[in-house]
């Protein structure tokens, strides 16, 4: 299960499931922002992050299946349950060799071909999952 935080495009959000606004990630900030909490619909979609460590700029690249669940209870987050390719446990020890232990964006359908495109453009490193 994946939860986040930030900017999710109600054009993707799941139908006949509310679309909470603003988020529950305030941080002080008063007043309505542009962010959304909701449920993905079922779908293809690429993880990916960027990060630097003393071996230079790396990119996460992964894809999966967000599952079509039942709604999630009110979790005050936005939410997917996706299936990856391979075993869990084989992804995330991948994930933690590579260092990518915490965070990814989310990107609904499948991006990446066109993320490693990317970063081979800007001489990025690719971690693909």
């Amino acid at each position: 299960m994946l939860l986040g935080h930030g900017f999710v495009d109600p054009r993707i959000a799941r139908e006949a499931r509310p679309i909470v606004v603003p988020t529950c990630e305030q941080w002080g900030f008063e007043g309505s922002g542009f962010g959304f909490q909701a449920s993905f619909r079922p779908g293809p979609v690429t993880m990916t992050h960027l990060i630097q460590d003393a071996d230079g700029w790396r990119m996460l690249v992964a894809g999966g299946e967000i599952a079509d669940t039942p709604p999630f209870s009110r979790l005050g987050e936005s939410a997917m349950v996706v299936k990856v390719e391979k075993p869990v446990k084989q992804f995330l020890k991948e994930l933690m060799q590579f260092g990518f232990a915490h965070h990814s964006i989310a990107a609904y359908g499948d991006v990446r071909d066109d993320l490693e495109i990317f970063a081979d453009q800007v001489g990025l490193a690719v971690c693909r999952i």
